[in-house]
């Protein structure tokens, strides 16, 4: 049973991002008001070499250090 890497998977990664900040959202109690187009783009658009791991922690990183509910792609590490 072979599941693709996640870089071969690209229409996973926004349902499987919201997904994430909903959970992390729930756990720390923080509301996320509002998730900027840029910030999905920017998520699609990079070649993932890890796996759902690696997005998932990416995305609680992001939820955990945006700024007044709203999340763009400046609250994602480099």
């Amino acid at each position: 049973f072979k599941l693709p890497a996640l870089r071969e998977r690209s229409v996973d990664i926004v349902p499987l991002a919201l997904e994430f900040i909903e959970d992390c959202c729930q756990k720390h109690g923080i509301e996320v008001r509002r998730i900027h187009r840029d910030f999905l783009a920017a998520l699609k658009r990079y070649h993932w070499p890890g796996n759902i791991r690696e997005l998932k922690n990416q995305v609680q990183r992001a939820v955990l250090f945006c700024e007044n509910g709203d999340l763009n792609v400046n609250d994602l590490s480099d």
